[in-house]
């Protein structure tokens, strides 16, 4: 193959989204039925080689009618993105048999169909066929020759122009004429947008097309109120115009945004047909899975991610994103955008992990988080009898921009303040939230947000009163995975501040060291040296402590209501 051969079939190159599908149902017993996952264990069991499996997984996106009968899905499944394994065959070319290379460029190619619409906006060329097996539904209800079905696919199209537009996004690259081309055909996906050639940017933009699915009959339940062929044909729209936007700043931005960023404007542009709630399980089921993974569906309910950058620091910083990405990877391209307003990923991300706590029948609680919170699936958590008075460690230790949610539960007998220890590995950096619920009352601390370490600690006050503790602790690095930590409690019994293990003179001088030789202040939080509970502490709380060792006084205790 000559090299201009090559660069010419490189050019064809990604399939930037088949937007993903899935019945809302959880993960694993989802993924052992994908076509996908069987190519997957066929090469891990070393029945085919890498070479084979790559064909095979971009037959499966691109000419299912054409996969071996063993990989066929069961189901009809609708596949998910299908990039990263056309990059992988790009990448290969050579290693392909001569027969794989002419199959490959021609399922890269662009269809010929039988009949062309032009969008009322002007913008999209719309081409599809009206007889054939690949023909898209005639229901034609106003009689004008041309189908409903076409009309739609225009109009939404148009809508999701203008709001890329409004939001001040670059004009996708020409392909020569002024339509975008779009080609209805049988897909098992959603849509795909082709790159086509280089555009005429000094950086990496490309030149692309779009293909939707002909019908979207049969595909994943959404909440549209017109119905889930046209919310499909809604969010396919937005989310694949998208991801030719994305190619007008970078054709090499990293996957899990690109997918990512497209799923959230899907939202934003049509909220009401939640489509993007089919994804969800996949981030909330596996918290401690890096925030940036790739090819898994993941990357698509990573949405959320999006959402809280949006609700925080508005929608222009994901177009600032974009722009920081023409040069940079996505996470650096976020961290500069993010540096526009005084912060950084490692500085918010603790927040975001609280932010995800808040979902299903917890969405009411701590204020207002996300708008649709109650709609989300519970996070996973481990739950903890008791307190970790021997050092708990994770079954699921968190990656690169990953958390865990440990929630314990106090026994009822314990008595005194709690110190709970954190101690992460130390090749990461790690960042610390908590919360305590007394009944149905709870109060949110972040001890080390963004923490910059691997240890750290906090006291809690009156454990006794304490229905739970949840404790949040977030992989700030980016990039090491399967980090290991440690939580340990020690329980301190009331008057013992110096935390010797008793309550005796030493913690009387303490005192007076405190408040009159600018001594160390009392662990934590001055009130557990308020033994009077006066709401200050002074020469009384030494009295206090005096009578109680010396006179016979009344022992120490918690400050309450």
């Amino acid at each position: 193959m000559t090299f201009m051969t090559k660069m010419i079939l490189i050019q064809l190159l990604i399939v930037l989204m088949a937007s993903a599908v899935f019945a809302r149902e959880t993960g694993d017993s989802i993924k052992e039925q994908t076509t996908i996952r069987k190519i997957e264990n066929a090469f891990e069991i070393g029945q085919i080689s890498k070479r084979d499996k790559t064909f095979l997984c971009v037959q499966a996106i691109l000419a299912p009618s054409a996969l071996p009968q063993e990989y066929a899905s069961p189901d009809g499944e609708i596949m998910k993105s299908g990039t990263e394994y056309l990059l992988d065959a790009l990448e290969s070319w050579d290693q392909f048999s001569s027969e794989q290379q002419s199959l490959l460029a021609q399922y890269l190619s662009r269809p010929s169909l039988d009949t062309t619409y032009i969008s009322p906006v002007g913008h999209f060329a719309i081409h599809y066929d009206t007889i054939g097996s690949s023909s898209v539904p005639l229901e034609d209800l106003n009689s004008n020759l041309i189908p409903d079905y076409v009309e739609r696919t225009a109009e939404y199209a148009d809508s999701a122009f203008r709001a890329y537009q409004n939001l001040g996004y670059l004009p996708v690259p020409s392909d020569g004429d002024s339509y975008y081309d779009i080609f209805l055909v049988p897909l098992t996906a959603y849509g795909v947008t082709v790159p086509e050639s280089p555009g005429d940017s000094t950086w990496n933009d490309y030149e692309s097309y779009m293909k939707m699915h002909y019908t979207f009959a049969g595909f994943p339940e959404n909440d549209d109120p017109e119905g889930d062929v046209i919310g499909a044909q809604k969010v396919t729209s937005a989310h694949e115009y998208f991801h030719a936007i994305q190619l007008a700043y970078n054709a090499y931005q990293n996957r899990w945004w690109m997918e990512a960023t497209a799923v959230m404007f899907e939202e934003i542009i049509y909220p009401e047909v939640n489509d993007n709630y089919n994804y969800l399980n996949y981030f909330f089921d596996y918290p401690k899975d890096r925030l940036n993974e790739e090819g898994t569906w993941h990357q698509y309910a990573s949405f959320i991610w999006v959402y809280f950058l949006i609700e925080n620091f508005g929608v222009d910083l994901i177009e600032d994103v974009f722009e920081y990405g023409i040069y940079y990877e996505s996470l650096a391209a976020i961290d500069s955008a993010l540096s526009l307003y005084g912060t950084k990923i490692q500085s918010v991300f603790p927040n975001f992990v609280l932010w995800n706590y808040f979902t299903d029948i917890r969405s009411g609680m701590g204020g207002l988080y996300y708008v649709d919170a109650a709609a989300y699936p519970l996070v996973k958590d481990t739950s903890v009898s008791g307190l970790p008075y021997s050092e708990f460690h994770p079954s699921d230790r968190p990656d690169g921009l990953g958390a865990n949610y440990v929630i314990m539960h106090p026994d009822p007998s314990d008595d005194g303040y709690v110190r709970i220890f954190f101690n992460g590995s130390t090749n990461s950096k790690w960042g610390v939230v908590y919360i305590t619920y007394v009944q149905e009352d709870m109060n949110i601390v972040f001890p080390q947000m963004g923490y910059l370490g691997a240890k750290t600690d906090f006291g809690i006050y009156d454990v006794a009163l304490l229905d739970s503790i949840v404790i949040m602790p977030s992989v700030v690095s980016h990039y090491l995975d399967n980090n290991d930590y440690g939580i340990i409690a020690d329980l301190v019994q009331w008057g013992d501040i110096d935390n010797s293990g008793a309550v005796n003179v030493l913690d009387i001088v303490f005192l007076i060291n405190y408040k009159f030789k600018g001594g160390v202040h009392p662990p934590y939080e001055e009130r557990i040296a308020d033994f009077d509970c006066n709401g200050s502490v002074n020469i009384l709380d030494i009295v206090f402590l005096v009578n109680y060792k010396f006179k016979s006084g009344p022992p120490p205790g918690p400050c309450r209501d």
